[in-house]
This record gives C-alpha cells, sequence and structure tokens, in this order.
C-alpha cells in the first residue's frame, strides 16, 4: 500500500496541467528528412523542457521504486520524438485515473520495505569489509561466493523484518522444485541474491534474472521481485544502467527492482 506521507505530495491538478503541457507539445510535430528516410519530431526545445519538469516533480513527490515513477521515466526516453510524448502521456493519464478513482491508496507492494532494504544494500559491502577486521585476527566471515552474501544479508534483514523465510515458501505455488533466496512474506517480496565473478558478469547475471523474472510473475504470491548484486570486483561494468534495464520493467503485475552494490 502507499504511504500516506507519499500520497499526499502528489497534486492531480499539478499532473494534469504536465499532461495538458504534453499535448500541447504534440502539436509541434513536423516531418523531417533523415538517411532512412521521413520521420517526426516535435520541438525539442518544449520536450526536454517538458521531460524535466514531469521527472522533477515526480521524482520529489515519489519514491524511485514506485510503480508510477518507474513507467513515465522508461516512457520519457531522449529524443524529441512524439512516440516518447505519447508514452509519457498514457502513463501519466493513468496516474490521474488512479488517484481519483482511490487505487492510487492501494499500491500492492509498500513503500517502507523499500526504504529499509535499500538501507542494508547501500551498507552491505562496508559491512563485508568490516568484518574482515576482528581483534586479535579471530575467524570471521569472508564473503567469497553467494551463499556467504545470503547468511550475511539474512542476519542484516533480521535488524528490520520480522517475518523472513529463508526456505522455499513461494516455490510450491511456482510448480516447481526451485528455491527462493528470501520471502518477505508481509510484503509479498522476494529478495534473491546474486554475487558476481569472473564466470558470472554482466550478461550471464541478467540472464539469470531474466529467468527469474519469467517464474515469479507467475507465482500469485509474489508481487515484488527485488535482486541484490552483490558486485565488490566491478564486473557489473555500468551499474546504474544495468539497474535501470530491469528497474523500469513490470511483468504480468510483477514489480522488479534491482540493487547493484557497490556503485562505481
Amino acid at each position: 500500500m502507499q504511504s500516506s506521507e507519499e500520497s499526499a505530495k502528489i497534486s492531480v491538478e499539478v499532473v494534469r496541467r504536465l499532461v495538458n503541457t504534453g499535448k500541447e507539445i504534440l502539436k509541434t510535430k513536423e516531418v523531417m528528412d533523415g538517411m532512412a528516410g521521413p520521420y517526426e519530431v516535435v520541438s525539442d526545445a518544449k520536450y526536454n523542457a517538458w521531460r524535466t519538469q514531469v521527472l522533477n516533480y515526480l521524482s520529489i513527490s515519489l519514491t524511485e521504486t514506485n510503480h508510477y515513477f518507474m513507467g513515465v521515466r522508461q516512457s520519457l526516453r531522449t529524443g524529441s520524438y512524439p512516440s516518447n510524448v505519447i508514452d509519457g502521456l498514457e502513463h501519466l493519464e493513468k496516474l490521474i485515473e488512479d488517484i481519483d478513482t482511490g487505487l492510487f491508496l492501494q499500491q500492492k507492494v509498500k513503500t517502507e520495505p523499500f526504504i529499509l532494504l535499500r538501507k542494508i544494500f547501500d551498507k552491505f559491502y562496508k559491512v563485508a569489509v568490516q568484518l574482515r577486521s576482528r581483534h586479535g585476527e579471530r575467524e570471521t566471515l569472508d564473503i567469497s561466493d553467494e551463499y556467504d552474501v545470503q547468511d550475511l544479508l539474512h542476519a542484516l534483514l533480521m535488524i528490520e523484518f520480522d517475518d523472513i523465510e529463508p526456505e522455499d515458501w513461494i516455490s510450491k505455488f511456482a510448480g516447481t522444485g526451485s528455491r527462493v533466496d528470501f520471502a518477505l512474506r508481509e510484503y509479498q517480496i522476494v529478495v534473491e541474491t546474486k554475487k558476481t565473478s569472473q564466470y558470472l558478469k554482466n550478461k550471464r547475471v541478467a540472464d539469470e534474472l531474466i529467468i527469474d523474472i519469467e517464474r515469479y510473475s507467475k507465482n500469485p504470491q509474489c508481487k515484488c521481485l527485488i535482486c541484490f548484486v552483490y558486485d565488490p570486483d566491478g564486473y557489473i561494468n555500468n551499474p546504474i544502467g544495468f539497474e535501470n534495464d530491469f528497474n523500469d520493467k513490470t511483468r504480468e503485475g510483477l514489480q522488479v527492482v534491482v540493487f547493484v552494490r557497490p556503485k562505481r
């Protein structure tokens, strides 16, 4: 459910004005000649100004993991093309519709867990490094593989969450024998972990995520899939781009959020 603090920040009147501005920009459409043939554009200056205004308003009004914000951000791509404006307008108009009907206050995934999970993921690397330094050179946990990541993450999750299911709570609903890493049942969230290595880099991590998304999108018990990609050695070349490739997508009602940490 959307938090009351977040929902209060959204003004339907402001969103309507942004929609009206977008419709005016569509009126500036003209045909240009290109090497591949004619193509349509709108006023570049007006589109970029409107795009900045929309994203700025939503970024200060919603969390970046909010469905609406992610959808609009994905739609308003770089390039002053009418299709970008139209896609953005569709998302904004749906936002207005959901505010008017009250559905905006009934989103399936709470905002609060994302804030807590982000804090844990942001600090994970520092905690892992600190664990290597113990008094008297006592034995400690060295994060060398994915199982180590899971062990430490489980301990950190227990600080903020009471109901953590590390077993196969969800697999029996998925029709497969596969396990999940952690399930936060109160929020219908599944947390999957990946640890990069010389054998698990960009493409293989992405391929595994695609499989995970396909599996959980068919599961009515899971409304959000969060993947924590632990990348201490920098095998993910463009962490922000990698996150955005997945964070702007939903599949059959499944929200997908990817965190690559540490970021470089």
